[in-house]
């Protein structure tokens, strides 16, 4: 985001615009960036609900806006600092104005302000009208950021508006290409993706908390997000601004990361991950870098069917964002069931004859399993590559971790591989009759094979005898 100083936020009423530009100032600012926040809205002055309780303020944007010579140090001046987050201050109209309280705000005017505002912080984040066809200082900032984020929300009323206005941007001079689309305040049950389609694709998916309504009823939308359900929120404004979790995280995250994942939150920190931790590449001999993740299976038929619907929309939004190619493998590991068949053959002894008949049953029934070789247990990886380059094992080992977060905040076991088990699940792959290998010295499982140079078939070996599935094949970016 270094070269996109300046960013809109726009969108319908109840999308959580003015939440969302909030919440991008506080992640900047925990970079130690030097932020303002533009309030653009004439119709409904935003600072009364920013400002804690009592705190006045005797600068306006309108005044701002309509004086003869403006210059920077004006407009320094009229910033209203923040007393939690020395980083943020604060532009907008004061209560009970409006646009009527002015002479008329010229487009000239407008631009002459963004261009000085420009070069005053690090990042200038404008918060625009809902109605910004009405309000030449939300056309301009449209016109004249970086970045835009259009948000919208997932019900009829949210595509309406954006059927309404997305025409109204069709001019070249709004640079749509800079624009990203979100849908925001999406809540459980409400299908995102049939609105996304409505809004021609959506780039990210900002989900409702109550910990926001919480901190607009109590003047705190300058505090930082502290409950652990509210983690998936945080995450996502990192994303929008592409900021690695590992650094973005404040302290506060670092509690929520001891805690339970719970579906469609995203507390954990990748330093504070295990999974990160024990993972370690591999390499070829053509001068690939691969490593591996495995997602642990879960029992799908526990969830309900609403349940089901919001973990696979919950993980469709958390995977839209990927911008690197991967690919996902499911093996077959052989189970030794006998001494399952030993505990229900000792149980026989002290059951009464319903429960013995039964326990016969049930033994007969899996011994002609075991015989059968039908015992069997589905594993599930991710396989994970770059072009090796200096830093490409620290980039790969960063994307193994984000992604794995995206699985283990859902609910979903994710673990990155360490070297010891990306052999085992070559054994696995090649020698899928030999459970024993799991309990060998790895160094020994397959002498052939070094660690430090795998071969370069290694993809192509596993692919062989697996059901491969390639979910995505866009080229690398980082992380």
């Amino acid at each position: 985001m270094e070269q996109e100083k300046v960013i809109a936020v726009m969108g319908s009423q109840g999308s959580g615009k003015t939440t969302a530009a909030l919440k991008i100032a506080l992640a900047l600012a925990a970079e130690k960036k030097n932020v303002i926040v533009v309030f653009c809205d004439p119709f409904t002055p935003v600072m009364p609900i920013v400002l804690p309780a009592g705190a006045g303020h005797d600068t306006s944007l309108g005044s701002l806006l309509t004086t003869p010579a403006l210059t920077q140090e004006n407009i320094l001046k009229a910033c209203v600092p923040t007393e939690k987050n020395e980083y943020i201050s604060l532009l907008g109209y004061r209560a009970g104005e409006s646009l009527m309280h002015y002479p008329q705000i010229t487009r000239e005017k407008a631009v002459e302000f963004f261009v000085l505002l420009r070069y005053l912080a690090d990042y200038i984040i404008i918060d625009c009208t809902a109605t910004f066809e009405a309000d030449p200082v939300s056309i301009v900032a449209i016109e004249l950021a970086d970045r835009v984020f259009r948000l919208g929300t997932a019900n009829l009323k949210g595509v309406s508006y954006f059927l309404t206005h997305d025409p109204m941007l069709a001019d070249s001079r709004f640079r749509k290409d800079s624009h990203r689309t979100v849908i925001g305040n999406l809540k459980a049950g409400q299908d995102w993706e049939a609105v996304a389609q409505q809004y021609g694709g959506a780039d990210f998916v900002l989900p409702y908390v109550p910990e926001l309504e919480q901190q607009y009823d109590e003047l705190a939308l300058l505090m930082p997000l502290i409950q652990p359900e509210s983690a998936g929120y945080t995450a996502a404004i990192e994303r929008l601004l592409n900021i690695p979790q590992a650094k973005a995280k404040p302290g506060a995250a670092k509690k929520q990361a001891k805690a339970a994942p719970k579906p469609g939150s995203n507390a954990d920190t990748p330093q504070e991950s295990p999974k990160k931790a024990k993972g370690k590449p591999s390499f070829t001999k053509d001068g690939l870098v691969l490593t591996y993740l495995r997602v642990h299976a879960i029992s799908i038929d526990l969830y309900s069917k609403a349940e089901k619907n919001t973990l696979i929309k919950q993980l469709t939004a958390e995977l839209s964002d990927i911008q690197y190619p991967f690919k996902f493998i499911a093996v077959s590991r052989p189970v030794d069931i006998s001494p399952l068949i030993s505990d229900m053959q000792g149980m026989l002894k002290t059951a009464d004859d319903r429960r013995k008949e039964l326990l016969r049953q049930e033994i007969l029934q899996m011994s002609s399993y075991a015989l059968s070789g039908e015992i069997v247990e589905r594993q599930f990886y991710i396989s994970l590559w770059d072009r090796y380059e200096d830093g490409a094992e620290k980039d790969l080992l960063k994307c193994a971790s984000l992604l794995a977060e995206k699985f283990t905040t859902n609910g979903i076991g994710c673990d990155v591989l360490s070297e010891k088990e990306i052999v085992r699940l070559l054994n696995l792959v090649n020698n899928p009759s030999y459970t024993h290998l799991e309990d060998t010295e790895f160094e020994a499982s397959i002498p052939m094979l070094r660690i430090s140079l795998i071969l370069k078939c290694t993809l192509s070996v596993l692919m062989m005898d697996t059901a491969v599935l390639i979910l995505t094949a866009r080229p690398f970016s980082s992380c």
